[in-house]
């Protein structure tokens, strides 16, 4: 049984947890592609730095097959290096100036059965939530063959997150099945 294991690491657990009682300045990110997501990166500016939350393709095996996955990854960034991630496009920001209250990840994990045996399990970040003093932003990660990040608003759709992977859960595909569950956890 394979292990794939690309939640965030103990710095990037840091740098979040480091991130509670200081300002949440603005949030930078490419046009709006479809309803509420941004292609690959959304930069996030706290106190007098950026931070870039990436949801980058990786080629890894995946269910025994060379696949092209994405996955979060989260790291500091100069201001002068914060650019839209397609050409002749601009970025659009929304001013937050408010103080990180709570952050929160949702881990999901996947395990792939295959003949009724663990085939593989991939462990990931779903989610990344900032709750400030004024609103509660959601970005969260499509699906593994997508680098689009989706941002949401408010505190319900933690609950929809946390709930609605359910009605995939069990899901059955060629001689296997997909067993899904998410985590919420409070840094």
């Amino acid at each position: 049984m394979k292990k794939i294991n690309k939640t965030f690491d103990k710095e990037i657990l840091e740098i979040l947890s480091n991130l509670k009682k200081h300002k949440l300045i603005k949030l930078k990110h490419d046009q709006f592609m479809v309803n509420n997501s941004v292609s690959k990166y959304i930069y996030i500016n706290v106190d007098s730095y950026w931070l870039c939350l990436k949801n980058e393709f990786e080629v890894i095996d995946f269910w025994g097959d060379k696949e092209e996955v994405s996955f979060y990854d989260l790291s500091y960034v100069d201001e002068n290096d914060i650019k839209p991630y397609y050409d002749n496009t601009a970025l659009i920001y929304e001013t937050v100036e408010s103080i990180i209250k709570d952050i929160y990840i949702i881990n999901e994990k996947q395990e792939a059965y295959i003949n009724n045996e663990l085939y593989e399990t991939i462990d990931f970040v779903r989610a990344l939530i900032l709750k400030t003093e004024t609103k509660t932003y959601v970005f969260e990660k499509d699906i593994w063959l997508s680098e689009e990040i989706y941002i949401y608003q408010g505190e319900e759709i933690i609950n929809s997150l946390m709930n609605d992977y359910k009605k995939i859960d069990n899901e059955a595909f060629d001689d296997g099945f997909l067993k899904i569950d998410r985590t919420l956890i409070k840094l």
